[in-house]
């Protein structure tokens, strides 16, 4: 995580959002705050806004990013879920993490163990049936009933290497764009996958065209 780690604090950035942010609540107490990015700048958002948190502990921080790497180990992972708002009820910030992934995209599946993801995975659909299929902190929780992504999640890539990295290039929009829920104020998806849904996960080129109850 240290070239990451690098690239938010060693430059001043970090120093520059902080005081920006801080003026502007300063200025309009209530505004939400949030973190995006994509690639290397996804997994940048996600540090930032751990930091921003650390900061600002009384605030709920979201990161919304696009292609993101796994950036810490099981340890890193377990602590941001704990920072979750809808986990620790009794505190008044937090931190949400949506972890956009554009079908095959091969990297999110990267580096490889020990590192894991920490936050919620949106899959995005690759076919018509439905919008994005979304994946509870990664890798689900029986307690609540929630679905981790499937086991193919992980090989799919190795299997359709050319469309795994044209997949983290330049699809990211235009697929955003096709799995846009009609109307205004849609959210790209109602609910996390359960326990009970089925998701299709016996063809690497196919699975996530289905989640049914």
């Amino acid at each position: 995580m240290s070239e990451r780690h690098n690239a938010v604090f060693s430059t001043g950035g970090f120093e520059s959002i902080l005081n920006t942010v801080k003026s502007a609540l300063d200025e309009t107490p209530g505004y939400r705050i949030l973190t995006m990015g994509h690639s290397l700048g996804a997994a940048d958002s996600v540090i930032t806004a751990v930091a921003l948190y650390l900061n600002f502990p009384q605030e709920i921080i979201t990161s919304i990013n696009f292609g993101q790497p796994k950036i810490g180990n099981y340890a890193w992972a377990q602590w941001l879920k704990s920072l979750s708002p809808n986990i620790t009820s009794n505190m008044t910030g937090g931190v949400n993490v949506y972890r956009f992934v554009n079908g095959r995209d091969v990297v999110p599946r990267l580096p490889e163990y020990p590192f894991r993801h920490a936050g919620h995975s949106i899959q995005i659909d690759q076919s018509d049936e439905s919008c994005c299929l979304a994946f509870y902190h990664h890798e689900g929780d029986d307690y609540l009933n929630y679905s981790g992504v499937p086991f193919s999640w992980n090989i799919s890539p190795l299997v359709w290497i050319p469309s795994a990295f044209r997949e983290h290039r330049s699809a990211y929009v235009k697929n955003l764009m096709k799995a846009k829920p009609v109307g205004e104020d849609v959210p790209y998806f109602q609910e996390f996958v359960g326990l009970d849904d089925t998701v299709n996960d016996a063809d690497p080129t196919d699975e996530y065209g289905t989640a049914t109850s």
